[in-house]
């Protein structure tokens, strides 16, 4: 809890003052409810936390284990052994088969408006899917076509 407030050159601007920071309790019950009086500046504090994060994050150790982790896991991506890579090749597959299947349909039923147009629609999504497309393309449901009459 903020248990003081100082400002420079009296000023009472809280943009150029500094809290203190203590023991709640200690500050509104008094020391014979709680004897902790320490306070720290927050000053003070914010030197501490940066001077520690300082020392934790430039450890030759912390860096050698990033460096390590991030080639282990480029190398997975590289290699295919990534589930979401391996979840595209999938909907690449399934996009490939379904223009062929609309590509055999037409020459097995002749021309038809109908079949032209899911063939556009196949087309148009296969290109999406190589690129790693919305995962949802995959997963959406063909769109149904108007049978001739």
């Amino acid at each position: 809890m903020v248990v003081s407030r100082r400002y420079k050159d009296g000023s009472t601007d809280p943009a150029l003052g500094y809290a203190n920071y203590g023991c709640a309790t200690n500050r509104s019950r008094g020391e014979a409810i709680c004897s902790n009086v320490r306070t720290i500046s927050e000053r003070t504090l914010a030197e501490g936390v940066i001077r520690a994060l300082k020392e934790q994050l430039t450890k030759p150790n912390l860096i050698a284990r990033f460096v390590e982790t991030f080639t282990k896991r480029f190398d997975q991506v590289l290699r295919g052994t990534d589930a979401e890579l391996r979840d595209l090749e999938r909907q690449v597959e399934r996009a490939a088969s379904r223009v062929k299947n609309v590509t055999a349909a037409m020459a097995a039923a002749g021309f038809s408006e109908a079949l032209l147009a899911q063939l556009k629609v196949e087309e148009e999504g296969l290109p999406l899917r190589r690129r790693g497309g919305p995962p949802s393309a995959g997963t959406r449901a063909p769109r149904s076509c108007p049978t001739p009459r």
